[in-house]
Protein backbone atom coordinates (compact mmCIF):
# COMPACT_ATOMS: atom_id res chain seq x y z
CA UNK A 1 0.00 0.00 0.00
CA UNK A 2 1.36 3.32 -0.50
CA UNK A 3 1.52 6.42 1.55
CA UNK A 4 -1.90 8.35 0.19
CA UNK A 5 -3.56 4.87 1.05
CA UNK A 6 -2.84 5.20 4.64
CA UNK A 7 -3.40 8.85 4.68
CA UNK A 8 -7.23 7.83 3.69
CA UNK A 9 -7.44 5.00 6.03
CA UNK A 10 -6.37 7.13 8.85
CA UNK A 11 -8.61 9.75 8.04
CA UNK A 12 -11.57 7.05 7.95
CA UNK A 13 -10.09 5.57 11.34
CA UNK A 14 -10.34 9.52 12.66
CA UNK A 15 -14.25 10.35 11.14
CA UNK A 16 -15.22 7.03 12.75
CA UNK A 17 -14.07 8.10 16.11
CA UNK A 18 -15.09 11.24 16.13
CA UNK A 19 -19.04 9.91 14.99
CA UNK A 20 -18.61 7.79 17.97
CA UNK A 21 -17.63 10.60 20.25
CA UNK A 22 -20.86 12.25 18.75
CA UNK A 23 -23.27 9.15 19.41
CA UNK A 24 -21.83 9.40 22.79
CA UNK A 25 -22.81 12.70 23.59
CA UNK A 26 -26.03 12.56 22.03
CA UNK A 27 -26.73 9.21 24.04
CA UNK A 28 -25.99 11.28 27.34
CA UNK A 29 -27.95 14.12 26.45
CA UNK A 30 -31.08 11.84 25.71
CA UNK A 31 -30.39 10.13 29.03
CA UNK A 32 -30.94 13.63 30.97
CA UNK A 33 -33.28 15.58 28.72
CA UNK A 34 -35.64 16.04 31.34
CA UNK A 35 -33.10 17.01 34.25
CA UNK A 36 -30.48 14.84 36.15
CA UNK A 37 -32.61 15.18 39.53
CA UNK A 38 -36.11 14.40 38.26
CA UNK A 39 -34.10 11.41 36.42
CA UNK A 40 -33.16 10.09 39.38
CA UNK A 41 -36.27 10.27 41.23
CA UNK A 42 -38.12 8.91 38.42
CA UNK A 43 -35.70 5.58 38.38
CA UNK A 44 -34.87 5.29 41.42
CA UNK A 45 -31.41 3.47 43.30
CA UNK A 46 -30.75 0.88 41.05
CA UNK A 47 -30.28 -2.86 42.74
CA UNK A 48 -26.57 -2.81 43.48
CA UNK A 49 -26.74 0.73 45.40
CA UNK A 50 -29.99 -0.41 47.39
CA UNK A 51 -28.00 -3.42 48.36
CA UNK A 52 -25.94 -0.86 50.54
CA UNK A 53 -29.06 0.69 51.83
CA UNK A 54 -30.36 3.70 49.65
CA UNK A 55 -33.72 4.67 49.21
CA UNK A 56 -35.78 6.56 47.18
CA UNK A 57 -37.15 8.65 49.79
CA UNK A 58 -35.72 11.98 50.94
CA UNK A 59 -33.32 14.43 48.94
CA UNK A 60 -32.05 13.08 45.79
CA UNK A 61 -29.36 14.73 43.90
CA UNK A 62 -28.71 14.34 40.52
CA UNK A 63 -25.74 16.19 38.74
CA UNK A 64 -24.19 15.99 35.17
CA UNK A 65 -21.01 17.35 33.23
CA UNK A 66 -20.64 17.34 29.64
CA UNK A 67 -17.27 17.01 28.47
CA UNK A 68 -16.88 13.95 29.82
CA UNK A 69 -20.43 13.08 29.87
CA UNK A 70 -21.22 11.73 33.57
CA UNK A 71 -23.85 11.78 35.22
CA UNK A 72 -24.08 10.85 39.20
CA UNK A 73 -27.25 10.00 41.39
CA UNK A 74 -27.45 10.74 44.88
CA UNK A 75 -29.74 8.59 47.20
CA UNK A 76 -30.26 8.96 51.24
CA UNK A 77 -28.98 5.97 53.12
CA UNK A 78 -31.17 4.32 54.73
CA UNK A 79 -30.56 4.82 57.60
CA UNK A 80 -30.74 8.66 58.26
CA UNK A 81 -27.53 9.93 59.59
CA UNK A 82 -25.46 7.93 57.59
CA UNK A 83 -24.15 10.25 54.03
CA UNK A 84 -25.82 9.94 50.74
CA UNK A 85 -24.84 6.77 47.99
CA UNK A 86 -23.76 8.10 44.96
CA UNK A 87 -24.30 6.06 42.10
CA UNK A 88 -22.42 6.45 38.58
CA UNK A 89 -25.49 6.40 36.56
CA UNK A 90 -23.63 6.87 32.52
CA UNK A 91 -20.23 4.78 33.38
CA UNK A 92 -19.41 4.06 29.69
CA UNK A 93 -19.74 7.46 28.93
CA UNK A 94 -16.05 9.32 30.21
CA UNK A 95 -14.20 5.90 28.69
CA UNK A 96 -15.95 6.71 25.81
CA UNK A 97 -15.42 10.12 25.12
CA UNK A 98 -11.65 9.84 26.37
CA UNK A 99 -11.18 6.68 23.86
CA UNK A 100 -12.75 8.35 21.10
CA UNK A 101 -10.76 11.56 21.70
CA UNK A 102 -7.21 9.81 21.95
CA UNK A 103 -7.77 7.91 18.97
CA UNK A 104 -8.86 11.12 16.87
CA UNK A 105 -5.98 13.03 17.86
CA UNK A 106 -3.37 10.00 16.93
CA UNK A 107 -5.59 9.07 13.62
CA UNK A 108 -5.27 12.79 12.52
CA UNK A 109 -1.72 13.09 13.21
CA UNK A 110 -0.75 9.58 11.86
CA UNK A 111 -3.02 11.08 8.75
CA UNK A 112 -0.76 14.32 8.60
CA UNK A 113 2.17 12.88 8.87
CA UNK A 114 1.59 10.78 6.10
CA UNK A 115 0.38 13.04 3.61
CA UNK A 116 3.61 15.27 4.62
CA UNK A 117 5.77 12.28 3.87
CA UNK A 118 3.78 11.22 0.77
CA UNK A 119 4.15 15.37 -0.67
CA UNK A 120 7.88 15.62 0.04
CA UNK A 121 9.38 12.87 -0.97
Amino acid sequence: MENSDWVFISWIIAAAACLLGALNQAAHLVAVREGPQYVCAVKGPPDSAQALGAVDMGYISGERTFFPPTFVCGYPDQIGGQPSIFVDMYPAGPWIFWISLAVIVLAAGLALVLQYRAQHL
